[in-house]
């Protein structure tokens, strides 16, 4: 049994001066310096066109009495592509109001609402926005 547990011993003792031997004798910052450079490689392939003239197009819906629903829809220019849009309700204060649809029509935003409080007699509208960009594909 003592020879199986010198064996071991020494196989440990030889297993720790292989480690140290490997991180006295690894490479140091200056040895793993830059090389010279190589030559230049081909040129890359011309990459997409991509989008450019990007802006946000909004509309106004007309005013929107307690208890009612109102909608309104805004296009981006001729020429541009819609990218996304959204809606919001202008002239609330707490009370409310209940957003119907949110979406794009073709190349437009379309927002429809409702002023649910019959509470509040102040008038609301809401506030169409459309992202547009010129799309070259």
């Amino acid at each position: 049994m003592k020879v199986i547990t010198y064996i071991a011993l020494i196989v440990s003792i030889v297993a720790l001066g292989v480690s140290i031997f490997a991180i006295v004798n690894s490479p140091t910052e200056t040895e793993l310096s830059q090389g010279i450079q190589g030559p230049t490689g081909l040129q890359g392939e011309q990459g997409s066109p991509g989008i450019s003239g990007y802006e946000i197009v909004t509309q106004e819906s007309e005013s929107i009495e307690a208890g009612s629903n109102g909608a309104v829809i805004v296009a981006c220019p001729v020429g541009k592509k819609l990218l996304g849009g959204g809606c919001d309700f202008i002239g609330w204060s707490g009370y409310e109001f209940t957003l119907g649809q949110s979406n794009p029509e073709g190349n437009s935003w379309y927002c429809e609402g409702s002023h649910s409080s019959e509470s509040n007699i102040d008038p609301v509208k809401l506030k169409a926005f459309a992202i547009c960009a010129n799309v070259n594909e």
